[in-house]
């Protein structure tokens, strides 16, 4: 029985080593994909780092840049706004003219004119008187204008009203006075 034992013991041994062996390959199998899979997800990983990052740096971009331009917006709002309040004083100051800058207004504005008997001018109110005794031979009209003044021929009307004038002018003088006051230092 000896030889049975020995075979016996021999087959164990074998078997033994072979289990060892297949455990050992198992366990390299299973360290190789474990290592596989931790720099497949190492990779992966990095991969969706990077793009979180680059999202975030295109958003941050976005945020900055609306922000940006609401605030050009809402400066050239402001800045809209100074130049129509300088038009408004403007033609505050135009309307409201001392006799002597309204009568000086008025002969360098009709010195270049052939005026005429039939030519009628509407002036406004509180500069007639000046006018009649500046200019005694113009025809001037009951009717009235708010500031400056009209010249009246058949159907043919020359508008010096200084609102119509401010607005004929407003593109050029816009572009002007914000040059002065918005001057970038």
């Amino acid at each position: 029985m000896s030889n049975i034992d020995n075979i016996k013991n021999k087959i164990e041994e074998n078997s033994n080593e072979r289990v060892e062996e297949i455990l050992n390959e198992s366990k390299e199998i299973c360290d190789k994909i474990l290592l596989d899979k931790e720099n497949e997800a190492k990779i992966a990983s990095e991969a969706i780092v990077s793009k979180a990052n680059r999202d975030a740096e295109l958003l941050i971009e976005k945020i900055v840049s609306r922000a940006s331009l609401s605030n050009r917006d809402k400066l050239l709002g402001v800045k809209q706004n100074i130049v129509e309040d300088v038009f408004e004083k403007a033609l505050i100051e135009l309307n409201d003219l001392p006799e002597d800058k309204y009568l000086s207004f008025f002969n360098k504005t009709i010195a270049d004119i052939d005026l005429d008997d039939t030519m009628s001018f509407v002036l406004p109110k509180q500069y007639r008187e000046a006018v009649r005794k500046a200019n005694p031979n113009i025809n001037i009209s009951e009717e009235e204008t708010e500031s400056g003044f009209k010249i009246s021929k058949d159907n043919i009307v020359l508008n010096y009203n200084f609102n119509d004038l401010v607005d004929y002018m407003r593109a050029d003088l816009e572009a002007e006075i914000a040059s002065i006051l918005f001057k970038e230092e």
